[in-house]
């Protein structure tokens, strides 16, 4: 069975698939959850980095798995927009949004009647957090550096220091 991106099914298509179909729900929890997104589309990979070398060599339904997943992202950059009334800066981060210069350039693509004017010179620059608009982009947007092992420490260590502090009891404390 071909899936889509999850987050756009109509749920009362899981109930019928339930009653209609004979799918069991762990059947079910398996395709939302293992099967569908990326690997759903493509039949390939729920890893962007493959999809995007099996697109260049035309392989399977990968371009149509990238095209709907830069789409679905767009789709909800405009949502915010309006919800938002406007926005000053849009980032990109973490795996694909600070590594898929083509995905960066899709999405921006789409969202260009938002303002957007991407300034192709700076996509090749490998510093932390970078501009990637020009002076003319309504929308700044950025490419911003995840540093996720530092933000993991710095919630650890506000984690350690709360429960040492003289104004916290200790769990020892707490169990008793």
């Amino acid at each position: 069975m071909k899936c889509a991106l999850s987050g756009d099914v109509d749920p009362g298509l899981i109930l019928y698939l339930i009653k209609s179909c004979g799918i069991l729900p762990s059947e079910l929890e398996t395709i939302l959850y293992k099967k569908s997104g990326l690997l759903g589309i493509s039949n390939i990979s729920s890893d962007l980095r493959d999809l995007e070398n099996a697109a260049s060599q035309q392989k399977g339904d990968a371009k149509l798995a990238i095209e709907a997943f830069a789409y679905r992202v767009s789709k909800y950059i405009g949502s915010y927009f309006v919800a938002l009334g406007g926005v000053d800066a849009i980032a990109f981060s973490g795996g694909i949004g600070e590594n898929s210069i083509s995905i960066r350039t899709r999405i921006c693509e789409q969202i260009s009647c938002l303002g957007v004017v991407l300034n192709t010179y700076v996509y090749t620059q490998k510093e932390s957090s970078f501009c990637i608009t020009t002076e003319k982009s309504l929308v700044s947007v950025w490419v911003i550096k995840a540093d996720e092992n530092l933000q993991i420490a710095k919630q650890v260590y506000d984690f350690v220091t709360k429960e040492n502090s003289p104004n916290q009891t200790s769990r020892a404390d707490q169990d008793s």
